[in-house]
């Protein structure tokens, strides 16, 4: 069994994604956030399959995070920058 507190980990990603916008924007900060990763593994390559991860702040709503994973595939499908 790991050492690892997903909660712990899950609040550094959450100051580091705040971090990365002060710093790159800032007068603006960030009130909400969604993580979509694409994961693989070598027992997924193998099987010549892979993961999709989703991850966002313990106790966020659902219907902030579906706006704004509906957003970041509105702005993709129309060419425009979805990070930043």
């Amino acid at each position: 069994m790991s050492d690892i507190d997903p909660d712990v980990e899950k609040q550094k990603l959450a100051e580091a994604i705040r971090a990365y916008h002060a710093a790159v924007e800032p007068d603006a900060y960030v009130a909400d956030w969604v993580l979509v990763s694409h994961k693989m593994s070598p027992e997924l390559e193998q099987a010549n399959q892979s993961a999709v991860g989703v991850l966002m702040p313990t106790g966020q709503t659902f219907v902030t995070t579906h706006g704004l994973l509906g957003v970041a595939v509105h702005q993709s499908q129309n060419g425009w920058s979805v990070g930043g």
